[in-house]
């Protein structure tokens, strides 16, 4: 949702600044941002269902805080075109001010989402999710490949090599792919699973492009 919504604001579609903000304050729930961590929920209440699995909340949680980041550039050039103009009258400086001040702090965020996640991907247990791949595993997939491709360095050297192993590994003779519990559809496992594959080969509205490295191979069996 946090992805559709961010990327239909950077499109140029009607999304209200509020809406964002209301989305952003799901994407932090439950993010200690001074340890790096993520917390239980205290309440399922207004928090991504994730079934009790870490995966699934905190990838989708940390994808929403890289949208909302992305997001924010314009906003951020915004305000700080604002700032500079001395015509600009002092509550729309104030404003701009405050803008400044939130974006840096969703900044924050994102990087103790990507700090927290990032952690744990040597965890097979965290990474295998429920314990086999449904769609929730490929959607998580696809969310944290999205966050490991901007985090870069060996770090995502190592989560590519793995997705590709992981990802081809369950591919279908028919080049399909399907989920075994849960979200069980072919076209949405698919569809995610090529999504994890060819991140780097993606380019955002906001036009912020990939690197021009070779995407993974999709195996074909």
């Amino acid at each position: 949702m946090h992805k559709a919504l961010n990327t239909a604001a950077r499109s140029g579609a009607k999304v209200t600044q509020e809406t964002l903000d209301n989305a952003q304050k799901q994407n932090v729930a439950g993010l200690d941002v001074s340890k790096g961590s993520f917390s239980a929920p205290a309440s399922t209440a207004a928090e991504p269902s994730s079934a009790g699995v870490s995966l699934y909340r905190e990838a989708a949680k940390w994808n929403g805080l890289v949208e909302n980041s992305r997001s924010n550039i314009a906003r951020k050039q915004a305000a700080e075109k604002t700032i500079a103009d001395a015509s600009a009258p002092p509550p729309a400086k104030a404003q701009a001010q405050k803008d400044l001040e939130q974006i840096a702090s969703d900044d924050k965020a994102t990087r103790a989402a990507n700090d927290a996640v990032a952690s744990k991907l040597s965890d097979t247990r965290y990474v295998a999710g429920f314990g086999n791949n449904g769609g929730e595993e490929y959607l998580s997939y696809m969310n944290v490949t999205e966050g490991m491709h901007e985090r870069g360095g060996k770090e995502w050297e190592d989560w590519r090599s793995k997705m590709t192993k992981t990802v081809c590994g369950a591919q279908n003779e028919d080049g399909s792919w399907a989920g075994q519990h849960c979200i069980t559809g072919r076209t949405f496992c698919t569809a995610t699973a090529l999504l994890t594959l060819l991140v780097e080969k993606g380019k955002d509205n906001a036009g912020l492009s990939s690197t021009n490295a070779p995407a993974a191979p999709v195996a074909v069996k």
